[in-house]
């Protein structure tokens, strides 16, 4: 609203949904040379039906020092990408706020910049029973039939074996990141140094 500041709200949506499983293709026979035996082995699918995520954001900047500073605050929430069910250790892409600030600093009449930025991601903890938890034990060597059970596990009926992703997940991370622009031709004096106006 004024040169010295701005404050900007966007809305996103992602498209994760394409994400529906990871394909392995396996040779047809492995040789285990410590039995002297060779396994045939199956291709294997491993089910992970993300779903498509929005976020939300809100952030502004503010002048500090005309020409020389500026500072940085923000935020955001994004939706999860994956379902509980799917929880494991691979992508922790669970609901998620995310909080930030930083600072930039013109450096040598507009032809540098250095940047300073922290943010802090909290993830939703998440507890997944056995009940809840489709993650299986992979068997390549044995090909896991559910319509008459052959193949699968005989302790899991119709399954390949155990859930592997029951417990609880805690997560939350940290970014720190520092950088730095120079502009070469104001640096070299071929481009007068734009006045600072807020956000650039």
């Amino acid at each position: 609203p004024r040169p010295r500041f701005d404050v900007e709200l966007d809305l996103a949506w992602e498209g994760w949904s394409v994400m529906q499983a990871y394909h392995f293709r396996t040779p047809d026979v492995a040789r285990v040379e410590d039995l002297k035996i060779d396994v045939a082995l199956t291709d294997l699918d491993v089910i992970r039906d993300w779903q498509d995520t929005w976020s939300v954001r809100l952030g502004g900047d503010v002048t500090l020092i005309p020409g020389r500073l500026e500072g940085r605050l923000g935020g955001f929430y994004e939706s999860a990408a994956v379902p509980l069910s799917r929880t494991f250790l691979d992508f922790f892409s669970f609901d998620r706020l995310g909080l930030g600030g930083g600072l930039s600093l013109s450096l040598l009449d507009g032809g540098a910049q250095l940047d300073l930025s922290y943010v802090h991601v909290f993830n939703e903890p998440r507890a997944v029973s056995e009940a809840e938890g489709e993650m299986l034990q992979q068997r390549p060597g044995a090909h896991c039939d559910p319509a008459t059970g052959a193949g699968c596990d005989p302790h899991y009926p119709g399954r390949s074996g155990a859930v592997i992703n029951a417990g609880t997940y805690l997560s939350g991370w940290d970014l720190l990141t520092l950088g730095l622009t120079l502009h070469w031709s104001r640096l070299l004096g071929q481009d007068p140094p734009a006045a600072t106006t807020g956000a650039q």
